[in-house]
């Protein structure tokens, strides 16, 4: 493959390719005229040789990143050198052949960017309609108060002893912030401790369905968790007043996560008080009303993951094109 190579100044329309862990395959497209940073390449074809819209993709496939692999040098950070990757040599099909190869890969490209922007609108719409949770503004009618009014008990954890084998790898799910996932539900945990564990430590067993809150460290994150389950430290499960539904504190308290991190304090390890906690103010609307809001969220999350689902099978579909018709071109 006959490339110029350009290692500061870039043009709109040049590829820009991270020299630098090659297998995390970064390559872009130049949006604008300008200078690239001194720890990538900008890479022009002649377009005699290489027609350009198809470079991008042969950039991202397995027969250029596998290359580009072997030829990094150093540990730590591997790097490609350009006196040696502009002597490497590839196989390429003709340039009408690179044509329809990338008339189809930009097809799936551009599934890819639809599907990435209707997952932006429906996190949007979501993170929208959780901030209505947190300020109604007329929105819906509602009791005001502070959390702590609306809260029957708050519940702590702790960890067993490390030095007692038998208190760890039992049955017990034993949850720490290292195990919050993004989803907002848990159902498994790194690490399990034993009866024995659970009864000689601060640990307690949070039956299914509780909503769990980070108050140290990750402060502010919240799960509810889809099996029972026990928790060390730096969580708290917070248990609601029958005036409270569950699913609608947990909805709150993601909606609040900012607040709650804000109102932490520490210097080595940031926590937030209970008496923080309770205190932060809060509106409640009816009951009824609560559980419409929480259908419309799950609805709403539903939505996103399905999104995202799309997303990842319109990546995946991309990849497999890219791997597939350029690696049979390059037979």
């Amino acid at each position: 493959m006959d490339l110029k190579g350009d290692k500061l100044r870039m043009k709109k329309g040049d590829l820009l390719f991270a020299k630098r862990n090659a297998y995390l395959r970064r390559v872009a497209i130049a949006p604008h005229d300008g200078f690239f940073s001194a720890h990538g390449m900008v890479l022009r074809p002649k377009s005699s040789r290489v027609w350009p819209d198809f470079l991008p993709f042969f950039l991202r496939s397995d027969v250029f990143m596998n290359r580009a692999v072997e030829i990094s040098v150093g540990s730590l950070s591997p790097t490609i050198n350009w006196g040696t990757l502009r002597n490497q040599e590839f196989a390429l099909p003709p340039v009408e052949e690179q044509k329809r190869i990338a008339e189809v890969l930009w097809a799936a490209d551009k599934l890819v960017r639809r599907n990435e922007n209707v997952l932006e609108a429906a996190l949007m719409l979501r993170k929208s309609r959780l901030s209505d949770l947190r300020q109604p503004n007329g929105h819906f009618e509602a009791e005001r108060g502070c959390l702590g009014d609306y809260v029957d008990r708050i519940v702590g954890g702790g960890t067993p002893a490390r030095n007692k084998q038998e208190y760890w790898n039992g049955d017990i799910p034993w949850m720490t912030v290292k195990d919050i996932p993004d989803s907002g539900h848990i159902g498994e945990t790194q690490e399990h401790i034993s009866n024995e564990g659970l009864e000689d430590s601060a640990t307690h067993l949070i039956e299914q369905g509780s909503v769990i809150l980070a108050t140290r460290i990750s402060v502010g994150k919240v799960v509810m968790n889809d099996v029972d389950l026990a928790i060390n430290q730096d969580l708290k499960a917070i248990y609601p007043s029958r005036d409270l539904d569950g699913q609608f504190l947990f909805y709150w308290l993601q909606s609040m996560e900012e607040d709650i991190r804000g109102r932490s304090a520490g210097t080595t390890v940031k926590g937030i008080r209970l008496e923080n906690l309770k205190s932060i103010p809060c509106v409640l609307p009816p009951l009824r009303l609560q559980e419409r809001l929480v259908d419309e969220l799950r609805a709403m999350d539903s939505s996103v993951a399905a999104s995202k689902e799309n997303l990842l099978d319109a990546f995946r579909l991309e990849t497999s094109l890219t791997d597939f018709m350029i690696g049979a071109a390059h037979v």
